[in-house]
């Protein structure tokens, strides 16, 4: 899962500067377990298998957020998702402009779900999470399904967007 979060360009009389950009990177080198250091479960139970990050605990809402991310405003977030082909996986994605609370509210989600309970991928969807409610603000059906995708998740402002590279190409 790659974290980026992007440069701020600063207008100074007639030139323009930039400073670099924050990274965050994880790419879960840890032993097999559930000790997860830099992250904060918010629903769900999560453990580290093969160098993936996977939710464990059936069918229910699970998600974790990254404390280095916790206020961030403007970023970009990069997640890579491969469905394990079981039917007890119902979506992947990605969580942006977290509080960093386990309240469960009030941040940007991109995911990718299996609506069929069929083993793959399909529709992608994007949420606002303000209060206690979800609101879908926009979803879609690709095709064809996939079982590994990237959904990389834009949040700048008060507008938002995503895309979705299905096929890995």
């Amino acid at each position: 899962m790659r974290f980026l979060l992007p440069s701020l360009a600063l207008a100074l009389t007639a030139s323009v500067s930039t400073l670099p950009a924050q990274n965050r990177v994880d790419t879960f080198t840890l032993p097999n377990g559930t000790i997860l250091p830099g992250w904060t479960i918010q629903t769900g139970s999560w453990k580290i298998l093969n160098k993936q990050l996977v939710p464990t605990g059936g069918r229910i809402w699970h998600y974790l957020t990254n404390n280095a991310t916790k206020g961030v405003k403007n970023c970009v977030v990069d997640i890579e998702v491969i469905h394990p082909g079981t039917r007890v996986t119902m979506f992947g994605g990605a969580v942006a402009r977290h509080p960093g609370t386990k309240t469960g509210t009030n941040f940007v989600m991109t995911k990718i779900q299996d609506n069929g309970n069929t083993g793959s991928f399909n529709p992608a969807w994007y949420y606002e999470r303000p209060g206690g409610g979800a609101t879908a603000l926009t979803g879609t059906s690709f095709g064809p399904a996939t079982k590994h995708a990237v959904i990389r998740t834009f949040v700048q402002g008060n507008k938002g967007w995503f895309e979705l590279d299905n096929n890995m190409d």
